[in-house]
Parts: structure tokens; C-alpha cells; sequence
């Protein structure tokens, strides 16, 4: 954590902690830290989801329900409102170019059906969203 002094510190924290990770993402949604998917080492990737609440500083591991994206890392992840967007990402076998939104009011995955010109399968990519549009 990094103080309006410029100095960093390392936050006591309590909690379900998650694992080690890399190619992971991290999206904020009012206080609370969303890290999803990510890898342990060379592991084809994880579909797990952990919440840290920045104001208490607490770690949870919540169940989760709806349509869980598989295992992934190297995705996209943007939130609009109270919802995160997944975009792509992979595992060692494949790509991704599916949809996930997590709904984090209910704890709930969805996978919207997607119309028009949709883009090919990628991970490690980079994305934004501007007002409601994913890019």
C-alpha cells in the first residue's frame, strides 16, 4: 500500500490469501480487490476468484455460481458498474475469445452470447473500456 507520502508498506492482512500467481488480473469494484484466474508457476492456468475488501483488509475465497469461465490466464479483465468483463486469455492448450461477466452483487458468472464482427481468439492483450464499450 502506498501512503500520500510516497513511502509503501505491507498491509497486515487475514483471510482466505490467494496462491502465488502470475498472469493474473486484479479489478476494483468499490473497496474490494477482484483477482481472478492467473497461473501457480506453470500450471495451465486457474478459474478461481479472490476478493480482498481494502477497507478491512480481508481476504475472501467466495463461491461463486452461473457459467464459471474454465481455466485461464492472460486475460482481460475491465469492470462496468458492479460487473467484471472477462475477455479471452488462454490456457496451455488453446485460446480464448469467449465472454464472461461476473456479476458481484450475486456472485455470478454469465456468458453473454455476442453478435457482429467478434474478435479472434487471444490472450496476453491488452483492452479497455470507455463509458459501457469494451475494446
Amino acid at each position: 500500500v502506498r501512503d500520500v507520502d510516497m513511502h509503501w508498506s505491507k498491509p497486515m492482512v487475514s483471510g482466505d490469501k490467494p496462491p502465488p500467481l502470475c498472469k493474473h488480473s486484479v479489478t476494483l469494484v468499490g473497496s474490494q480487490l477482484f483477482v481472478m484466474g492467473g497461473a501457480e508457476g506453470l500450471e495451465e492456468g486457474t478459474s478461481e476468484l479472490w476478493v480482498l475488501d481494502t477497507e478491512t483488509m480481508h481476504w475472501r475465497h467466495p463461491k461463486v455460481y452461473g457459467e464459471v469461465p474454465p481455466h485461464h490466464r492472460a486475460h482481460f479483465a475491465g469492470v462496468v458498474g458492479d460487473k467484471i468483463y472477462l475477455f479471452g486469455g488462454g490456457n496451455d492448450k488453446m485460446y480464448f475469445n469467449d465472454l464472461y461477466v461476473l456479476d458481484t452483487t450475486i456472485m455470478e458468472w454469465s456468458k453473454p452470447d455476442m453478435t457482429g464482427d467478434v474478435p479472434s481468439s487471444r490472450r496476453a492483450q491488452a483492452g479497455a473500456i470507455v463509458g459501457k464499450d469494451l475494446y
